[in-house]
């Protein structure tokens, strides 16, 4: 990604829901419970200033629990160190 590269959120949610079936079959598979995206709890952004990607996503479990992962990742000249925060939806 470029610094000035604009990120279309709408587009991204599309392709992370239709990655959706071809993952919860690796779940299955693995005895996991089914996750599915439902939307943003953060629209991705990038801050120029500190080189931050970071974005949240509302997952729903399959028995309708509510979970969100919020990832950032630190973009340098070198290499990328990603964190993700994965909690319930009330924290």
């Amino acid at each position: 990604m470029k610094d000035d590269e604009k990120i279309d959120p709408d587009s991204l949610l599309k392709t992370m829901q239709s990655s959706d079936g071809p993952g919860n079959d690796e779940r299955k598979r693995l005895g996991m419970e089914a996750l599915y995206t439902d939307g943003w709890q953060v629209l991705p952004h990038y801050d120029l200033q500190t080189k931050r990607l970071e974005w949240g996503v509302r997952l729903r479990t399959a028995r309708g629990g509510q979970v969100i992962n919020y990832t950032t990742r630190l973009l340098g000249r070198t290499g990328v160190m990603s964190a993700i925060l994965v909690s319930d939806a009330d924290t």
